[in-house]
This record gives structure tokens, C-alpha cells and sequence, in this order.
């Protein structure tokens, strides 16, 4: 009676636990088929989502990437138009010859680079013959017509002619061309010479420039003798297209899997579109925008996907997992064939990332040059290859002076300044194997592989007097105690850096500001 009453009140056997055996064959085929259709969808909204997560990323790290180039090539527009006015600022005097040979190999990128001298009502007809002397016989200084076309300037006080130039375009120089004729470009003139900086036009038609690139910005430099209150004697100038700079080591618009657009900010309302690639943005909802920076200008980039990037990274696998998923066989093989490719995905992107934290741990975040971390790592690596390879080895350590009283008297934000400025100064005078490193504070140090100590002790004395030479706006000559040391076969790395160090200490002891060199 027990043994029965257990055998009728015992549930009977399910199929995978859920599903009754003895129900009938319709209920659970319609079942299992409502069940794979939800488990589908689940899977399909799941994939879709993480395809669209996906594309965003590998839209984030391309667009990241060109903004990054871009930038770069903005901020060398101002570092090479600089240049030229240092070439102007510490030359007596700068002949036609010597300014071509200078701002030839500048215009990678640029449009063309001219000099423009300050030219008083009283000082036209003796500088329009000496332009004739020099054998520019049809030299006039010159405006630019309705329609185009350049005439003659009428009088008045003072004239911006163009006097040198060089150009990538073919077109005729406009020599002669005064920069004031338009209120744009005199407005931009008389801005950089009363800030004494580096400023940019609005957007300009460009005189003697193809029709393809005539739209585009004027960078000014003003060039003036270092000493304060020096009047303005004139202008360099970087003619600068929008076009020919992004042109230039980009992809081109048939293998781009992005489109382009910069836009200028100056003028309230609609922005003028300074450069736009010429494959349009494809019907998408991703965008990276960002702000650039020329000289005293601001402008917007916006990112956008082009058709090229949303065809290659197109992904059929939300429909694949639609298609298969009433068979659970083909779903599991699906769905570890697409978790396998998530997984090299997602390896690759931290292996990526990683190598991204790791510049970012081996660079100075104010400078933006290698740090104590990475000075230590390719410290050994150096003196290891001069033992080797029986090579020469040098050590330059230098220590801002008074820094502390800089921060002190005119606040760490000038004090971060300074250090800026230095590094600038030193890094465009570096070698091609020179690295400079910044231990920390106000120290840092030059690792010179190839330089004995000599070479050593005379870049170093090149360094002191380029700090001295380029004043600090509102602070005025900063100055650094610098200690040479040449590496000797078998030194460690402590002796050396020790020995660097101690010709620090030298030249702090010895009053500051200078060089010395331990032996």
C-alpha cells in the first residue's frame, strides 16, 4: 500500500527538468520554438548592442588618432612661422638670398612664408628704388583692386609690402603687395604687433594663390630687436591653406574611414567651413569634435565616419545569431564563434590601451617630454650599447636658477610656464639621437649618446646661451646651472649621473648661470 501510494503521489520525469514527458508533441514543439525565439532575440538585441559599442570604440581610437595629427600639425605651424622670426629678431640684417634659404624647407605644409617690413609714408620712394637696384624692376608697392588685380598703393602713413616670399603656388609672387590694403589683414597686423605675438586672420581670399587653395588664414609674427620697447620693424608670415595642410601624409579620400571638418569660430552665427574632406560623412550618429588651437585663434574640428569606415566595419553577426538561433547546436557554435572574435577584439584593444598607458607613464604630463621613468630605462640601455659597442657618451644636467623664487614671486602657473619654455627652447636644439628627460622641479637632463666631452661641454655652452638670449615674457632672462659629464669605460650609471650632478653643484656654488664640466 506504501510502495503504491509513493509510486502515484512521485512526479513524473521531465525533459531537461522543465518540460513534462507526457506532454504532447505539439505543445512542446511550440514551446521550445517560443522558447528559441526569445533566447534568439535576447542574443540578437545582446550582439547588436555590443557591435554598436564596438564601432563606437573603433571610431573613438581613429578619430583620437587624426586629432591628435592634427593638432600636431597646427602646433608646427606656430613652432616653424617662431623660427623665422628668430631667424629675423637675432640677424642684423636678412638678405633676399638668406630668407629663401631659410623658409624654403618650412614649406612642408604651408602655402608660402613671406616677410613684410613696417615701410613709413616718408621711407616709399627710397625703398621702392632700392627694391629696383636690387633688380625687382617692376617693385611698386602695391593694392589689390575689385577685381583682383593689383595697383598701385595710394599715399598714406604706413605700408606692410611684401618684400620676400616663397611659395608653393606657381602663380606670379604678389612682391609689392601692401598686407594693410584689406581690414582683415590690417586688423591682424596691428593685433600682433600690440601683443607682440604670433596672431591669426580670419578667414582671407590668398593673394597669388591657385584658385584651389585661396581660402585660407595669415599667421603674423611681429619682428622687433630683444631688447624691451623695441619698436616693430616688420612682419613674417605664414600663408597658410587649410587644404594643402591636411592634404599632405593623410589618408586619401578613397581609403579615408573618416571625413573631416574644421571650422572657423571667429565670427558670431554661422561658421565658416575652413577645410571639409571631400567624401562626405556617412549617415551616422558618431562625431568626435574637438577644439584647435593656431596661435591666437581657436578652431573646431568635428570627426565624423566616412562610408568607407561604416562599410568595413560592418557586422552581419546580430542577423546571423536571428537566422540560426531556433537550432540550438548552430546557436551554441554561433555564439562561441562570436564570443571568440569579442575576445581577440577586446585583447587587442587592451593591448592597444596598454601601450597608450604606457607613453602616458613615461611622459612628463606638464612638458610633455620623457620623465625620470623613462630616462632610468633608456640610461641603461645607452650605456649598455657604449660598452658594447666601445661608443662615446655624454650626460648634460641642468637645474633652473631661483626657481623656487619665480614660483614664489609670480605663482606656480608662471612657474609652469617657465618650465615649458625651457624645454622648448633646449628641444629645438636637439640632435637627432638627443633625448631630454625632466627628473623633477626644475631639473633635467640631456642624455647625448655619440658625444664625448667636448661635444658635450660645447652643446651645453650652446644651450646657457640660448636660455640667455630668449627672455621670458614678464619674467625676463631665465637662467640654468649646467654640470657635463662624459661617460667612462666601465662607469655605472650612478657614477656618471653623480659626476653630472656634482658639476651642478659646481656651478650653483661657483654663482649660478653657467657650465661646468667635471672631468
Amino acid at each position: 500500500m506504501w510502495v503504491i501510494a509513493m509510486a502515484v503521489s512521485a512526479s513524473p520525469p521531465k525533459i531537461l527538468g522543465l518540460i513534462r514527458e507526457d506532454a504532447s508533441t505539439n505543445w512542446v514543439a511550440g514551446t521550445a520554438l517560443l522558447a528559441g525565439f526569445g533566447v534568439t532575440a535576447l542574443l540578437a538585441f545582446a550582439t547588436s548592442a555590443l557591435y554598436e559599442q564596438q564601432l563606437s570604440q573603433r571610431f573613438e581610437l581613429l578619430a583620437s588618432e587624426r586629432a591628435s595629427r592634427i593638432a600636431e600639425r597646427f602646433q608646427d605651424q606656430d613652432q616653424r612661422l617662431d623660427s623665422l622670426r628668430r631667424f629675423f629678431v637675432y640677424s642684423e640684417k636678412v638678405s633676399r638670398r638668406e630668407f629663401d634659404g631659410y623658409a624654403r624647407p618650412l614649406l612642408t605644409r604651408s602655402q608660402a612664408y613671406s616677410w613684410a617690413p613696417v615701410i613709413r609714408r616718408e621711407q616709399r620712394p627710397l625703398f621702392e628704388a632700392q627694391a629696383y637696384a636690387d633688380g625687382i624692376t617692376d617693385f611698386r608697392i602695391r593694392d589689390l583692386g575689385e577685381r583682383g588685380q593689383l595697383t598701385p598703393a595710394p599715399e598714406r602713413d604706413e605700408y606692410f609690402p611684401v618684400f620676400y616670399t616663397q611659395s608653393q603656388s606657381p602663380l606670379p609672387v604678389p612682391l609689392g603687395f601692401d598686407m594693410a590694403t584689406e581690414p582683415l589683414r590690417r586688423e591682424t597686423l596691428e593685433r600682433s604687433r600690440e601683443q607682440r605675438r604670433l596672431t591669426v586672420s580670419p578667414p582671407v581670399t590668398l593673394v597669388g594663390i591657385e584658385p584651389g587653395y585661396a581660402r585660407g588664414l595669415l599667421m603674423v609674427a611681429p619682428v622687433a630687436a630683444p631688447s624691451a620697447g623695441s619698436p616693430v620693424t616688420g612682419f613674417v608670415v605664414a600663408i597658410i591653406s587649410l587644404r594643402r595642410l591636411m592634404a599632405e601624409g593623410l589618408p586619401s579620400s578613397e581609403e579615408d574611414n573618416l571625413s573631416v571638418q574644421i571650422l572657423d569660430l571667429s565670427t558670431a552665427g554661422t561658421h565658416e567651413v575652413l577645410f571639409q574632406s571631400s567624401e562626405q560623412p556617412a549617415s551616422s550618429a558618431l562625431l568626435a569634435s574637438e577644439m584647435l588651437q593656431l596661435a591666437d585663434r581657436g578652431y573646431r574640428l568635428d570627426i565624423r565616419p566616412s562610408p568607407l569606415f561604416m562599410t568595413t566595419n560592418h557586422s552581419w553577426t546580430p542577423l546571423l545569431v536571428a537566422v540560426f538561433g531556433g537550432l540550438l547546436s548552430l546557436l551554441v557554435s554561433a555564439l562561441l564563434y562570436s564570443l571568440s572574435g569579442q575576445r581577440k577584439r577586446a585583447l587587442a584593444l587592451v593591448e592597444q590601451r596598454t601601450h597608450e598607458l604606457r607613453t602616458i607613464a613615461i611622459t612628463d604630463a606638464l612638458t610633455g617630454i620623457p620623465n625620470r621613468r623613462y630616462f632610468q630605462e633608456r640610461l641603461e640601455v645607452e650605456l649598455e650599447r657604449a660598452q658594447s659597442e666601445r661608443l662615446e657618451f655624454a650626460v648634460i644636467m641642468l637645474d633652473i636658477d631661483h626657481f623656487k623664487r619665480i614660483n614664489d614671486q609670480h605663482g606656480h602657473a608662471v612657474g609652469d610656464r617657465v618650465l615649458q619654455g625651457v624645454c622648448d627652447n633646449i628641444t629645438g636644439r636637439l640632435g637627432e639621437s638627443d633625448v631630454l628627460c625632466r627628473l623633477g622641479g626644475e631639473e633635467f637632463i640631456l642624455l647625448c649618446p655619440g658625444s664625448d666631452g667636448d661635444r658635450a661641454h660645447d652643446f651645453a655652452l650652446e644651450l646657457w646661451r640660448g636660455l640667455r638670449s630668449a627672455p621670458m615674457e614678464g619674467i625676463g632672462v631665465v637662467t640654468a646651472s649646467f654640470g657635463v659629464a662624459a661617460w667612462r669605460q666601465g662607469e655605472g650609471a650612478d657614477t656618471l649621473l653623480l659626476r653630472a650632478d656634482s658639476g651642478v653643484y659646481a656651478a650653483k656654488q661657483g654663482g649660478r648661470d653657467r657650465v661646468e664640466r667635471l672631468s
